[in-house]
């Protein structure tokens, strides 16, 4: 295994039970690093799903640190940082595929803003759709009942009211906000029990959201980057459960306890923690319902007009045939899919990953976002990965 002695940065990702979107993570990455002074940390959380064998085999560069049980999102990330050498952090979610040029640009920001805290980016689902959590502000209680209420919908220019999701920043600006997502969240590293150290109470929610904080108390800035895009597939870990609502809904009491209830009288708090309660109740009764949609949600239609598969060299269709049968089956260049889209067809897009930069696949979804169903074909071909982060989420076929 090569090992990068001196690091500038380190890539920390938690994975739990997703192979397939590990692995076009880390070829991401590995695409990203180009020679730079970066290391990679993979804390595994007892995944049960062959991910330890596929990075030992197909990524000799990521250091692994295994673990025997599921520690959460927050122990697991601060285990990593007492390993991490580099001066900066980056926690990257296994769901995700950053550009080529990420790791220049990350380096870039924190060397013309050298006191900045955190960095988030742009982060949009595998439809192309914009993900609102890029980009938040303080959940005060306001902001959060107009987020829970979706008055915040109705009011989107209320400060007050929708400020949860920092709507006075635009998509595409560069600017300070209070709360990055923790699926792409560069930090500077101060060692295990500084302030880039998770608060363990929370287990799998709202620890982006405390970090997010601390690290605005001592640095007084965490920056939102627009002019860069990833891609974030979303909750492939986390299935939805009881447990998951229960954490979910949780961390909003415990952000609460931690930041803001000092804030707030004995009454007030008090009512807080009693809606907390009912909201988690609420969600539970709602959650056989939720689950039925899951399911209907993850059926992938291949039942189509055509299969468009945009590369840059000729590819093998022949595993594509195993699941496609006779559809047709046409090799394209990206630019080539305007011609597609006004013909009201039904298509898949498939990227070859072998051939095309990831920064042109994230290109290609925010700009067609939603018109087709997209697919991303592994660079060694054996699977096309669908996660639309709507109606065709989370869907590996394998060759």
């Amino acid at each position: 295994m090569s090992i990068n002695t001196s690091p500038v940065l380190s890539v920390v990702i938690v994975s739990y039970n997703a192979k397939a979107f590990l692995e076009l993570c880390l070829w991401s990455v590995q695409r990203a690093m180009k020679g730079a002074e970066v290391e990679v940390l993979l804390i595994d959380n007892a995944s049960v799903d062959g991910t330890l064998d596929m990075v030992s085999d197909k990524f000799d560069f990521v250091t692994i640190v295994p673990n025997t049980t599921n520690l959460g999102f927050g122990r697991a990330n601060n285990k990593a940082l007492a390993h991490a050498q580099g001066r900066w952090v980056l926690l990257l979610n296994p769901d995700t595929i950053i550009p080529e040029d990420t790791f220049d640009q990350l380096l870039q920001h924190f060397h013309l803003f050298p006191n900045s805290g955190g960095l988030g980016v742009k982060m949009i689902d595998g439809a192309g759709r914009f993900l609102p959590e890029s980009k938040r502000g303080l959940p005060t209680l306001w902001r959060s009942f107009g987020r829970l209420s979706a008055l915040s919908r109705f009011f989107p220019n209320n400060h007050v009211l929708s400020g949860y999701y920092a709507n006075e920043v635009q998509e595409l600006e560069l600017r300070a906000v209070d709360v990055l997502s923790g699926a792409f969240m560069a930090f500077p590293k101060e060692g295990q029990h500084g302030l880039n150290a998770f608060n363990e109470r929370f287990f799998m929610y709202g620890e982006d959201i405390e970090l997010s904080f601390c690290l605005q108390q001592k640095y007084g800035n965490n920056y939102y980057n627009g002019l860069l895009s990833i891609i974030h597939f979303k909750g492939e870990s986390t299935p939805l459960s009881k447990k998951m609502i229960y954490h979910f809904y949780d961390a909003m009491w415990i952000f609460y306890d931690l930041h803001l209830k000092k804030s707030h009288n004995t009454l007030t708090s008090l009512v807080v923690k009693m809606a907390v309660k009912t909201i988690i109740c609420f969600a539970g009764l709602l959650l056989p319902y939720r689950q039925w949609s899951e399911r209907r949600k993850k059926k992938l239609s291949l039942d189509i007009s055509k299969v468009l598969v945009c590369t840059n060299t000729i590819f093998d269709t022949h595993g594509l045939k195993k699941h496609y049968g006779d559809c047709e089956i046409i090799q394209i260049k990206s630019d080539d899919l305007d011609s597609f889209v006004s013909d009201g067809a039904d298509y898949h897009v498939l990227f070859d990953l072998q051939s095309i930069s990831a920064k042109e696949v994230i290109t290609v979804i925010d700009t067609f976002k939603s018109r087709f169903v997209f697919g991303f074909i592994s660079p060694q071909s054996d699977f096309v990965l669908f996660s639309s982060g709507g109606n065709y989420k989370g869907r590996v076929l394998y060759f």
